[in-house]
């Protein structure tokens, strides 16, 4: 199963996905981008004010991350959830929270940014899109091509 979604992820971007003279962002990268930090994403899909914000918001959520290690390392001696009183067991809830959430809006607003970018650049061109598409399951490898006029 690995070696099958490492190969797909090989094939993809490895493809040249959209034409040449546009030079469009796909969405899914952008996606993929902000999963694997916070506001780059953005950044792939030209919108630099929103992948500034959420990069300080990333850098916001490390600095109460680390305080509440530098906190819970000197207030107990062993972590355990049972031992934490109702108030830090709500403050950790609280943050685990607003970091999934702050996440998954990356991630989301990149993949939206991304196709606004891509639809912006479209309307401007009047140009034929090509585009390649790749679907990776258990079983098979399809692929597919789609040209809008």
């Amino acid at each position: 199963m690995k070696k099958i979604i490492i190969m797909c992820l090989l094939i993809l971007f490895s493809l040249n996905l959209f034409s040449a003279d546009l030079q469009l962002k796909e969405p899914a990268v952008a996606g993929v981008l902000s999963f694997a930090m916070t506001g780059v994403g953005q950044f792939y899909a030209k919108a630099y004010t929103k992948g500034s914000i959420m990069l300080g918001g990333d850098f916001i959520d490390k600095i109460i991350l680390s305080s509440f290690f530098v906190y819970f390392s000197y207030t107990y001696d062993e972590f355990s959830w049972l031992g934490f009183s109702g108030a830090e067991r709500g403050m950790l809830i609280g943050y685990l929270v607003l970091s999934f959430s702050l996440k998954l809006y990356s991630i989301i607003d990149a993949v939206i940014s991304a196709d606004m970018y891509n639809k912006k650049l479209i309307k401007g061109s009047g140009k034929l899109l090509s585009r390649v598409g790749l679907d990776c399951s258990r079983s098979a490898v399809i692929s597919g091509v789609t040209y809008r006029f």
